[in-house]
């Protein structure tokens, strides 16, 4: 009968079949001597096709395959022979991968069986199928409407199909499939895909195989179950810029911002993804209205005289007021020098307290308060205007002046920097001091991705011959020592840990100017080694924060700070491989040259 090969012939100018259906990893229940298979070269997208037949079991149950694994799964002329077709089209589904076909055909029993049953033409079948009757004429007709109803929790059926290629009406009992003719209901379902949550857990688990394509598809599927659920369009617009293009990403948030246009979140995240971009006015002009005062400090702002929106600075005083995190102020510092540029009289600057002793290294900074001081101090009282740090670019134009690169803008004096060499090991000839920070603080809403709970990861830097090692952490020497007791031999590298000497930020930036360079995840240490202008290796998570770009591997902010950046969600490998590279062109550059 060979009606695998005759039904190719007909299938292979049906574009469905060729770019949908017959794609991937399949399965040929049935396959007999006319297999899928040997028709790879009609269907490209295919992959592989498994040959399943009686010596591999039971075709109604598919015992030992597993739950989602093919692709598509196809069957040609076996259902009509098995006990419960229904039960079979249920476990055929059960290996089909969600979204995946089930492509299955049976013999129309008018034009095969021609009404008689048993079959005259074949004693082996146990079911006669027809699309559809008021009245079925056979005993054990099994009608493909009512079938696939009953499948419609798991299945959508894509077509149905009466195939009567080559068929001659006749009133002979005569078998037509002997010859080229096909006599047959072609059926091709597509198991569904799962819900919200499992779709969004499979997008996931595929990104974090490196299939980038496959998790798009999972979360695009999430989308269109729930387009306003903020999780997928934000997972999606990560992987976008990642693997296709930012612009793609921004548009993706375009059309999510119409479907909520009134929502925080989607103007939010719109306005982060414009920073990121580097599109920095229209970025910080769209985030500044959005963020309540509340969310950036816990210090209230002064009442007393106004924000300042842009007006001239001209002989006027201003307090660059607390915000958000150690880095965020470090980083933002540098606009104390722009405003003296246009004329301020006095900038004072209201920093948390580990900050006040390092602020005061700042050339243009007339005034240091702590944040815990500001409500009392009367030296901030009555000035003209007061400002948050991410507020300064939504009136001060990045694009058209371009970020602020007076390197350093935090000095360290001599003194201080004397009593931190003294806490370090004497220098050593041709090795580099490497300062290490690889935590941030836990409370951070983006701790979890960005910092390095398993030094393991960070064993291809350990192994380099030739560093001394200071560790940054601010924490207490037992927590350092139990996150390195993961490695059974650290004999070939020096470590040195400052924890316990490190009181405030100034401390870590003393200790930093000893140093050649500083390997860290994004925490304070970044920006306060990238203001030293001391240069940095900074590993990024695949989420990371705007500031750093998307696909930049040099700050616009540090110009001394590399990019290393995850490919994938929580794997270092990458990103530490080249750190580990570096770190070697960097040692390299040490040894003396070798004279002919």
């Amino acid at each position: 009968m060979n009606e695998t090969s005759k039904a190719s012939i007909r299938r292979r100018r049906d574009q469905s079949f060729v770019t949908r259906f017959f794609v991937g990893n399949g399965i040929d229940i049935g396959a007999g001597e006319d297999s899928l298979a040997q028709q790879l070269t009609r269907f490209t997208k295919i992959k592989s096709v498994r040959s399943w037949d009686v010596y591999d079991g039971d075709a109604q149950y598919l015992e030992g395959v597993l739950d989602d694994q093919f692709d598509f799964v196809y069957s040609s002329h076996c259902l009509e022979d098995l006990e419960n077709p229904l039960e079979a089209l249920k476990n055929w589904l059960r290996v089909t991968k969600p979204g995946g076909f089930l492509i299955v055909s049976v013999p129309d029993e008018d034009m095969y069986e021609h009404g008689i049953w048993p079959s005259i033409h074949n004693a082996d079948h146990s079911w006669s199928f027809t699309i559809s009757k008021s009245n079925p004429r056979m005993p054990k007709s099994i009608q493909v409407i009512d079938l696939i109803r009953q499948l419609s929790n798991v299945a959508d059926c894509e077509r149905i199909h009466l195939v009567s290629d080559h068929y001659e009406p006749t009133t002979q009992l005569i078998d037509q499939t002997l010859g080229i003719a096909e006599c047959a209901i072609e059926i091709v379902l597509r198991k569904k895909l799962h819900g919200f949550r499992q779709l969004m857990d499979l997008a996931i688990a595929c990104e974090q195989a490196g299939k980038f394509a496959e998790a798009m598809n999972y979360c695009q599927g999430a989308i269109n179950l729930e387009p306003t659920q903020f999780e997928a369009i934000n997972f999606a617009t990560n992987l976008l810029s990642r693997s296709i293009s930012a612009e793609s990403a921004l548009d993706a948030w375009d059309q999510y911002l119409q479907l909520k246009p009134t929502s925080y979140e989607s103007q939010y995240f719109r306005a982060l993804h414009l920073l990121s971009m580097g599109r920095y006015d229209e970025g910080f002009q769209a985030r500044d209205p959005l963020v309540p005062d509340a969310r950036r400090t816990p210090i209230t702002p002064p009442v007393n005289y106004p924000r300042w929106e842009g007006q001239s600075l001209q002989g006027k005083r201003i307090a660059i007021w607390t915000e958000f995190g150690l880095g965020d102020e470090i980083m933002f510092a540098r606009f104390a020098s722009q405003f003296k540029d246009l004329g301020a009289s006095l900038v004072a600057l209201v920093c948390q307290k580990p900050l006040v002793a390092l602020m005061a290294g700042l050339a243009d900074v007339d005034l240091v308060v702590s944040s815990s001081q500001a409500e009392n101090n009367k030296h901030i009282k009555d000035l003209d205007y007061w400002v948050f740090p991410h507020s300064i670019p939504a009136y001060y134009s990045l694009n058209k002046f371009g970020v602020p690169q007076k390197l350093p803008y935090i000095e360290v004096s001599a003194a201080t920097k004397k009593k931190a060499a003294l806490k370090l090991t004497a220098e050593k000839v041709n090795r580099l001091k490497v300062g290490l920070a690889y935590q941030g603080n836990p409370t951070h809403e983006n701790d979890r991705l960005r910092s390095v709970f398993d030094l393991r990861s960070l064993a291809p830097i350990f192994k380099i011959q030739g560093i001394d090692w200071v560790i940054l952490q601010n924490d207490n020497l037992e927590k350092i020592n139990s996150d390195l007791k993961v490695f059974d031999d650290l004999e070939q590298a020096s470590i040195t840990i400052v924890g316990d000497k490190l009181g405030d930020l100034l401390d870590t930036a003393a200790i930093c100017t000893q140093l050649d360079l500083v390997v860290s995840v994004d925490t304070a240490v970044a920006h306060l080694a990238g203001a030293l202008n001391i240069p940095v290796f900074l590993l990024l998570p695949t989420f990371c924060d705007w500031r750093w770009g998307i696909d930049q591997t040099i700050s616009s902010w540090y110009p001394k700070t590399e990019i290393f950046r995850q490919h994938i969600t929580g794997l270092w490998n990458v990103p530490v491989e080249r750190v580990a590279t570096r770190l070697s062109e960097e040692l390299a550059k040490l040894m003396p040259k070798q004279h002919k």
